[in-house]
This record gives C-alpha cells, structure tokens and sequence, in this order.
C-alpha cells in the first residue's frame, strides 16, 4: 500500500508544513529583533544630515520636510500611533492647488516593518507638496484580522475628528495595500461597515471617517488564490504562512474573508484606484486579478506594470539595486504623484527609462554596508570571526543592548522626548 494510499503521506506533509509554520516564526522573531533594534536606532541617523542620505527625487531625505512621530491614535492598542511627514513650505500658494492629505499605509506581510522605516520614500511626496499620515497597526499572529484593519479605521476616524480631514487620498503597499484595500471597502459600503461592527463589536456608527477621494495599491495582497498558481513550493509555503499568521481561524460572521477578491460581491461604490505592481513580482498575479474584478464592479481603475520585482518603491536610493528596480521606482513616483494630483493615466505596461542621477561615492559606500546589515552579513560575519556561540552572543548583544538602551537616548537628542 502505497504513502498516498493509507494517508501516512498527507500525515507527513501535515507535520513538515507545522515544522516549517514553526521555523517561521522563529525567523520572523529574529527578523523583529534586527529591524526594531538596531534599525529603529538606525534610521534616527538616517533621516538627519549627518548621514546625507539622498532619495529619488535627488533632495536629501531630510530636505523641505517637517517630521512629526509616534502620534497616538487610539488607546487600544500600544502601537496604534502615526508618523506625519509634511512640506516646511507648500509648492502651491494657490489655496486652491493645495494637496490632499495622504495616507500611507506600510507593507510587512502583516509580520514586520514599521512605519518609521518607510519615512524616507514618504519624503518624495511631501517635497511634492503632501501631507502624508503614515500608520502603524499590530502585527500578526499576537494580533489577527480584522484587528489591523479596525487600528486603520481608527486612524482614519481620528484624523478626521483631530484635524479635520473631511477627504484624503489613501496609499498601501504589499501587506498595507490589502488593509488599504480593505479599508475602503468599509467606509463606501455601509453594509460591509454594519457588518464588521456586529462581528467586532467596534462601535464604527458612532465615528466618523474622511471620504477617500483616489487610492493607490502598490504590489498589493488582494486575494488569496492567484499567486499561487503555477508558484514554486517555497512561495506557495511562503503565502500560507503569512495567511495562517494573519487570519489563523475563520472570524465569526466574517469567516477569512481579508481580501479585496473575498468582499468584491458586495462592493457597491469604491474610490477611483491605481494598481500598480512589479512585472516580476511573485505576487504580480494578485494586482492584475484585483484591477480585473474591480473594473467588471465598474470602478474608474488605471493599472500599470513596472519591470521590475516587489518593493521597487522604498528601497533606499544609496543602497545598491538593479538600475530597473530604480527606474521602476522613480517611474512609480512619477506616476503616483501625477495620479494623486488629479491627472489620468493610461493603463499598460509601464515603458517610462527615467534616468536617475548618480549617488555621490560616500553616500553608496555607505548604502553598500547598510545593505550588508540589512541582510544579516553581520551576524554573519561574527560568527565566522569569533565562532558560532560567541558570534551569535556578539549578535544578540547588538541588538538587544544598542537598540533598547541608544535608541531612546538618540531620540530623545532629536526630538526633546523619550519614545512612547
């Protein structure tokens, strides 16, 4: 009797993929740990003048912009603050021509990255004249759908209740671009958002929300299904995996419908969109599928392909990359803020070579070693200097020590107060 047969092999993949769901998160853990430590510590010096960093736009990634961090909110939750990133002077002095706020919405696979991270890509839209409102949410597993999505209304209710905001454009990419996604199917679909209450019991009636006027999904997560057709075994584990952290079991009366494709039935009105994904992208499938199911809703829906892989907007310009990925990047920029603005584009593969300029010599030595950190080359490296235990006891000092203890007293250098 073969594996297949007597069920032993549905046994043992069952126990490699509870293996691997482990391993998983003992990485995703280790990957916290460098970002939040010593990144978080890190990007403090990267988003003043002594690092002299330089962005797309080829400004300093500290020039023409006002930085305002680690505003709460809402109570709920600890980490539910936002960043705002705002021009120190308004390209338009028409009252009329001034910008929209934006929202921004960062990526992860719902597991990691923080908000401040992507301040410096932020920086190109606020020297174009936007304001733009970065979020944080929770993370998953310690928090699973739909409590990212209820720390996006929240936001979004706050800042029309502290500031104001009656219209805003909204941003998300990857994982941020299915909250995003998401989000705006809650606040043009009152059912959906009568929905979401019962099951939630958040008391969405009694906010009140911005209207959301255009909405960009950069390389976004908007089904579950698509890209994993024909995808190696990894990438199919690799999905899985982010999918069980996020939405582990079905959600009474909302089951794991998380995704633009599992709602699309019941969307009745949705903000003209921009779908924008990586032609190499593996989970390109998910932003072709999401542009078609929105237009056969009959949504004003303009999608344009960019040759290049995820994460092509973001990477820091210094940094070393593939000339396409920087291209891909500066195109998307140029796209975006025309589509922010209010202009049309047509859809199609993006055939745009902007050129960008050449990164002084210091500022990419400098993107060469941070590169180096990023991927963990220097744990690495301490390990094969000092051996496996001492190397690996080096590394976790750095981060467990630097971060906690630097972190804060950099902060509170810059900006005249401890970190919440």
């Amino acid at each position: 009797m073969s594996l297949a047969e007597d069920g032993s092999w549905g046994v043992v993949l069952w126990c490699l993929e509870e293996a691997g769901y482990w391993i998983g998160r003992v990485c995703v853990c280790y990957i916290r740990l460098w970002f939040d430590h010593f990144w978080t510590l890190y990007h403090y010096v990267w988003m003043t003048s002594l690092r002299r960093a330089h962005e797309l736009d080829g400004a300093g990634v500290w020039d023409g912009i006002r930085l305002t961090r680690h505003v709460r909110y809402s109570t709920c939750l600890k980490i539910e603050t936002l960043d705002i990133v705002e021009p120190l002077q308004s390209p338009h002095k028409d009252p009329q021509q001034a910008r929209l706020p934006l929202v921004y919405i960062h990526g992860g696979a719902f597991l990691v990255v923080k908000s401040e991270l992507a301040l410096p890509c932020l920086t190109n839209f606020a020297r174009s004249g936007f304001t733009v409102y970065s979020l944080e949410y929770p993370w998953s597993p310690e928090q699973t759908f739909p409590q990212a999505l209820l720390s996006v209304l929240r936001a979004l209710a706050f800042l029309r209740r502290e500031y104001g905001i009656t219209k805003c454009l909204m941003l998300g990419d990857s994982a941020g671009g299915c909250l995003a996604s998401m989000a705006a199917c809650i606040l043009c679909n009152e059912r959906m958002r009568q929905n979401l209450e019962e099951a939630t019991g958040e008391p969405l009636s009694d906010m009140s929300f911005p209207e959301i006027d255009r909405i960009i999904l950069l390389y976004a997560i908007l089904d579950q299904k698509s890209s994993m057709v024909g995808a190696s075994w990894i990438v199919k584990f690799g999905l899985r995996f982010i999918y069980r952290c996020y939405c582990p079991t079905p959600v009474a009366k909302l089951g794991c419908c998380f995704t633009l494709d599992d709602v699309v039935d019941q969307v009745e009105r949705y903000p003209k969109t921009f779908v924008a994904g990586g032609s190499d992208d593996l989970i390109f499938p998910s932003s072709v599928l999401g542009a078609e199911i929105l237009k056969r809703r009959g949504v004003d829906v303009t999608f344009r392909a960019y040759s290049s892989t995820h994460a092509f907007f973001g990477w820091p310009r210094p940094w070393p990359a593939p000339r396409r990925l920087r291209q891909a990047g500066a195109a998307f920029l140029k796209d975006a803020t025309a589509f922010l603005s209010g202009e049309s584009l047509p859809d199609g593969q993006s055939k745009v070579a902007l050129e960008v300029g050449p990164i002084p010599w210091l500022d990419a030595c400098l993107g060469v070693l941070e590169t180096s950190l990023l991927f963990g080359l220097l744990p690495l490296l301490l390990v094969g200097v000092f051996g496996m235990l001492r190397g690996i006891g080096i590394c976790f000092a750095v981060c467990i020590i630097l971060g906690p203890v630097m972190g804060p007293l950099t902060f509170r250098t810059l900006h005249g107060k401890w970190p919440e």
